[in-house]
């Protein structure tokens, strides 16, 4: 089983985890006192701690709470303001969900419309093997305080009136 602490705990945190059966445990050791010449680091120690004293629990469920808010205002405001045709998944979990827009929008000219209002979004092409079958694109919730994410997405939803009129 491999995790890491990267979404739970510290998004720059890049340390995760393996568990593993007996057999393979002293391999899996040995490979990392060799990539790391044997020595713990101070972010592991300090991790080790805060494991240890108990606080990653409190931690997860602060988190989960505040996740799980950030997720309702975000499908709160997409139902509020999103024009026809625009859909969107609702995952139950994780920091972002998917919008999918209708395939007459041109992502491209969105993309350069929002960046004129301060609202960046990341076209996923390279996230497909070949030509993206979906004509979208992932809306991260879990940064944003819940003011700036819905502004965002009003912005969105007005310049996606625009882009849709235009056709």
């Amino acid at each position: 089983y491999i995790n890491a602490f990267t979404k739970k705990l510290l998004p720059s945190l890049r340390l995760g985890y393996i568990v593993g059966n007996p057999e393979v445990t002293p391999a899996l050791v040995a490979s990392k006192v060799a990539s790391c010449l044997g020595l713990s680091t101070l972010v592991e120690a300090a991790l080790f701690e805060f494991l240890d004293r108990g606080y990653y629990e409190a931690h997860l469920k602060q988190l989960q709470a505040e996740l799980d808010q950030r997720y309702e205002s975000c499908l709160a405001a997409l139902r509020d303001t999103m024009p026809e045709g625009v859909h969107w998944t609702t995952p139950g979990g994780g920091p972002s969900l998917w919008i999918e827009l209708p395939a007459s929008v041109d992502r491209e000219r969105l993309r350069d419309r929002l960046a004129q209002r301060q609202v960046t979004i990341s076209l996923s092409d390279n996230a497909f093997f070949d030509r993206p079958h979906l004509s979208g694109f992932r809306l991260g919730y879990a940064m944003l305080p819940q003011d700036n994410m819905r502004r965002g997405i009003e912005i969105l939803a007005d310049t996606l009136r625009q882009e849709l009129a235009r056709r």
